[in-house]
């Protein structure tokens, strides 16, 4: 057998592996993102075009169009009104129904008529529809009465003197488009009636109620319809009891 060829130690000394170069620790995120950053280069936006910029300006438009037209919009005017949320300013009534003198009301307006619109609020006409015209409910006219725009209201100083109210009510031959008005009473505060809505071309519909010991009265109207805005409504025949 032959003998294995002896190496030299130098030889063996110079294959051995070299010892591996030590790694930098790794910069965190933050460091990274930072480098990243300053060796991209810089970006610069797209000019905007001209449909972009009239996009961008109707919208804007709107946005403040909408802003001032909602607050008024009679749906919205209506929704607060039954939430609580706005009021319409009581006017002061100077007139007599039945020698029973008649202390404040209002008549919200939202007809075509602006020579009666008072900060879109009208006082109820005694013997008048609320544009001035007959007291007319299907077809028949009285001459005595209440015309109002609802929503309405109307306060009587009772002072405790009267035992019974009745009168009749109606809608308007002024409100012939309106989807309905209801009419309502309170006595201190207290509603002591609620009619079905009163519709156009219904007779007047009768009211009798006990208003005994009650300082003040108010006769209300409200739309059925947060949309409606011919809700013309007339009081007739009205009556106070001792």
């Amino acid at each position: 057998m032959g003998a294995f060829p002896l190496r030299r130690p130098e030889a063996m000394s110079s294959q051995k592996k070299k010892p591996a170069k030590k790694r930098r620790p790794a910069a965190d995120g933050r460091e990274a993102r930072r480098r990243k950053l300053l060796l991209a280069p810089p970006h610069l936006p797209a000019p905007a075009s001209v449909s972009t910029k009239w996009t961008q300006w109707a919208v804007s438009l709107a946005l403040v169009a909408l802003f001032f037209f909602i607050p008024f919009h009679p749906l919205v005017r209506m929704a607060r009104l039954l939430g609580g949320q706005e009021d319409y300013r009581k006017l002061k009534v100077t007139f007599q129904v039945d020698g029973v003198p008649a202390q404040w009301g209002y008549s919200g307006f939202a007809g075509p008529n602006n020579h009666l619109q008072e900060n879109e609020t009208t006082l109820p006409l005694l013997n008048h529809n609320y544009q001035g015209g007959p007291l007319l409910i299907n077809g028949q006219t009285y001459p005595e009465g209440i015309g109002v725009h609802s929503p309405s209201q109307l306060a009587f100083a009772t002072d405790g003197k009267f035992r019974r109210f009745s009168c009749q009510v109606g809608l308007d031959e002024m409100g012939r488009p309106s989807r309905g008005i209801v009419f309502y009473l309170l006595a201190d505060g207290k509603e002591i009636f609620r009619s079905p809505k009163i519709r156009y071309g219904q007779d007047p519909y009768s009211v009798d109620v006990s208003i005994a010991g009650a300082r003040q009265l108010v006769l209300g109207t409200e739309v059925g319809d947060l949309e409606d805005v011919w809700g013309a409504g007339d009081w007739v025949n009205l009556k106070f009891e001792p």
